[in-house]
């Protein structure tokens, strides 16, 4: 700064001196920490926007796998339907129209057909679309006619027999088999995915999965999850045949015993009116007293008696058979005095009984005398019991015959046993069954129809009963049967019962 005189002049200078280090040092030291702070403000920008990245990327991630939970989950319960409708069905046609209806809404195509074997001879096999499911009405159904082979046969058959096969999968018209692509392109087919329906080398049909609208790629999951699918429908078409088999095996042998029953029942009946003629001659025989028979002759009558009397007891079993089966039996109750049922059925047996060497033995529980039940049933079902065990029992053998009540189970028990030759275990189960002798070396050289244990079954179950068998062989059988008896003691039907 210059100092002046009085002319104006400077004639001295002033000087102030300030030492500006430190500012620049300062100045330098927060340049320096703005660029260290913009350094970490970089730093950690990127190391946000790698957060925001990896987290980006797991969101994608978990959304991924939610949403291949969700299709997984789609996935089961679709199966566990399927199952479900599966396993609750033997109807051909109601399986294979939910099957078309479900596989068409899960896999989201415009039309889903299965296609079934109408049937399987190698030379004239076809098929024939049996179901199918279109998304809209815009989507145009396909007839359900038949579709010749040879129309199909370009399509690959399975080298593995045991497991399903993918005969085509097509994204484009482009990539149709010649041999039916004016099939698929007269049904509007622009894709097509058919897997084969297979089932213990059975092959059933096939499962055709379309899109019309648009053209589409099928994924590798969804081809893998039809494979998947289409055993379990060849296993419900394998069932629901052999169901469908079997039923008509049941109704062709229910409809061959109906008609077995009534041509039995019609030559029964025409045997009961001679058999009636017989009886009558037989005992006018006995009592004619102006000619009394000798020893002999009455010996040989008794022998007629007892066979007219045999044939009797099986005409009236097929009759009652064919009527209790026809449903035409109505039981008629009365009261019946046990006692005085035994001492006939006695009378009926003891010649027999004494011709075969036979000791017979017929009892009734002490105090037990008077129940109410049918009369005609309850001694049908005694006389087949002592017929079985006094014919096929053993020379000096025993039968023994009881009645009495089980008050536990509120029932009449009907005992009987026999010493005879036994019945070994694997013959029990038949002994029921129309027509069955367990020995027939020895049924052959006795009479009787093999009606008689299946005949006291009917009768038997018309109350709600129950006949159990004992048996054992070189030692005898004990065949029980338990009828339902009230605080009344009556025997009644189970209709009656049902009523009460």
């Amino acid at each position: 700064m210059p100092l002046l005189d009085e002319h104006g002049k400077a004639h001295q200078y002033i000087a102030i001196r300030h030492d500006i280090t430190r500012q620049k040092n300062a100045e330098e030291e927060v340049r320096l920490s703005n660029q260290e702070l913009e350094h970490r403000v970089q730093y950690r920008t990127t190391e946000v926007e790698q957060i925001n990245l990896s987290l980006l990327q797991e969101i994608a991630g978990r959304e991924q796998i939610e949403q291949e939970l969700r299709q997984s989950l789609k996935r089961e319960q679709l199966t566990r339907r399927l199952l479900a409708s599966l396993n609750h069905s033997f109807d051909i046609d109601f399986i294979l129209q939910m099957v078309a209806q479900e596989m068409g809404v899960f896999f989201g195509v415009d039309r889903c057909l299965v296609i079934h074997y109408e049937n399987r001879g190698v030379d004239n096999r076809s098929l024939r679309v049996m179901a199918q499911y279109c998304r809209s009405e815009e989507i145009q159904q396909v007839p359900e006619t038949e579709i010749p082979w040879a129309q199909l046969d370009q399509l690959p058959e399975t080298t593995e027999p045991e497991h399903p096969k993918v005969l085509l999968n097509a994204s484009s018209s482009e990539e149709f088999p010649a041999a039916i692509q004016p099939y698929l392109e007269t049904s509007g087919v622009q894709s097509i995915l058919i897997v084969e329906i297979r089932y213990r080398n059975i092959l059933f049909g096939r499962v055709s999965l379309h899109q019309c609208m648009h053209q589409r790629s099928w994924t590798p999951a969804e081809v893998l999850f039809l494979e998947t699918l289409v055993p379990y429908i060849g296993s419900a078409l394998y069932q629901a045949e052999l169901h469908q088999e079997e039923q008509r095996a049941k109704q062709e042998a229910e409809e061959a015993n109906r008609q077995k029953s009534k041509i039995l029942s019609y030559v029964s009946h025409d045997f009961k009116n001679p058999l009636a003629s017989m009886r009558r001659f037989i005992e006018i025989l006995e009592k004619e007293a102006d000619s009394p028979l000798s020893e002999k002759q009455r010996e040989l009558i008794g022998y007629i008696s007892e066979g007219v009397q045999l044939l009797r007891n099986m005409v009236t079993n097929i009759l009652d058979k064919a009527r209790l089966e026809a449903g035409k039996i109505v039981p008629m109750l009365e009261w019946i005095d046990l006692s005085s049922l035994v001492a006939e059925l006695r009378f009926i047996f003891q010649d027999l009984a004494i011709q075969r060497h036979i000791e017979l033995t017929l009892d009734v529980q002490p105090g037990l005398h008077i129940i109410r039940a049918d009369l005609t049933h309850l001694r049908q079902i005694l006389i087949n019991l002592l017929s079985n065990a006094v014919k096929y029992n053993q020379p000096h053998g025993k039968a023994m015959l009881h009645l009495y009540t089980q008050a536990e189970e509120r029932c009449l028990v009907i005992e009987m046993r026999d010493t005879g030759k036994g019945i070994s275990a694997e013959q029990i189960p038949n002994l029921f069954t129309d027509y069955y002798r367990a020995d027939l070396s020895q049924a052959n050289q006795i009479e009787g129809t093999g009606l008689g244990l299946a005949f006291i079954k009917k009768l038997v179950d018309l109350y709600g009963g129950n006949i159990t068998v004992e048996s054992e062989v070189g030692v005898g059988s004990t065949f029980k049967v338990l009828l339902p008896i009230t605080a009344d003691n009556e025997i009644l039907p189970l209709t009656a019962q049902a009523a009460t």
